[in-house]
């Protein structure tokens, strides 16, 4: 009920931002007209790290081992800079009703998405950024345009547990996570997308699945560390230990505490509610 309630509460964003994601999105993520127009002045060689994927997979506890390399990074949290630069542009299409959605080609502005992203990254020009926007897999051409030198950590998990753990958490804020269909629809999307992209570029994308990082947490943190090309050390695991650390996320209490094993097929009992996914 609670879920039926907030998606009622902001009834006609929730609609739009479905479609947005839902029919939009997915038939625009390849395209070339949403990267043809940026041009090379904009292109900084700033080797930004972006963590994307699904909620509730383990991004929180990547970038808590990240930021123990703070002598060169600085963590933005979720920005969601091209979300909102690229919706805001084309939301108008959504009232005019002559306009076929599934038709829609997305054309945007490139000049209003880097001013976005100068006036938002703008404080931070020394550091290497982290951006944990993790809808942002939609975005990757778009920032390798921007960034050519981004490298990009996908957390991910068994599918069946995140879209329970998605639910549960009630994340108010993705009209897309409020009922276990849009989860699912959310989800297929998502997966062909990151299949689109990872074979695109193989080189740029680093896969860390939550339940082998957090049995072997020294492994797996040297692996993403040595992606960055940081410098590991033991310090790394003790982030919990960092009175700096920071987050907004449902993850807050997680990053506080040592790493704890995740197991698969955590939410088991509560398969019988997905329908798509299984």
């Amino acid at each position: 009920k609670a879920h039926k309630y907030w998606f009622t509460f902001k009834k006609n964003y929730n609609s739009k931002m479905l479609i947005f994601y839902e029919k939009i999105l997915i038939n625009n993520f390849n395209q070339k007209n949403l990267t043809n127009k940026f041009n090379e002045s904009f292109i900084s060689n700033d080797k930004h790290i972006f963590i994307i994927g699904l909620p509730r997979s383990g991004s929180t506890l990547v970038e808590a081992l990240l930021l123990q390399n703070t002598d060169k990074i600085y963590s933005y949290g979720e920005t969601s800079i091209f979300d909102f630069s690229i919706f805001n542009q084309i939301k108008k299409e959504f009232f005019n009703k002559k306009i076929d959605i599934e038709k829609l080609e997305l054309e945007i502005d490139e000049n209003i998405i880097v001013d976005s992203v100068k006036n938002v990254y703008q404080y931070t020009k020394d550091k290497i950024i982290i951006d944990k926007s993790l809808e942002n897999f939609f975005y990757i051409d778009i920032i390798l345009k921007l960034f050519p030198e981004a490298k990009f950590i996908h957390t991910f998990r068994n599918t069946m547990d995140a879209q329970i753990a998605i639910y549960q958490a009630m994340l108010i804020h993705l009209p897309w996570a409020h009922s276990m269909n849009n989860i699912s629809k959310y989800i297929l999307n998502y997966e062909k997308v990151m299949n689109y992209f990872k074979k695109k570029y193989p080189e740029k994308i680093l896969d860390i699945e939550l339940e082998k990082l957090t049995a072997d947490p020294k492994y797996y943190s040297n692996k993403i560390y040595d992606f960055c090309n940081f410098n590991w050390s033991e310090n790394v695991l003790e982030f919990f230990k960092n009175k700096n650390l920071a987050t907004k996320t449902s993850s807050f209490l997680q990053i506080r505490d040592n790493i704890k094993k995740s197991k698969k097929n955590k939410y088991s009992s509560y398969y019988s509610l997905i329908k798509k996914l299984k």
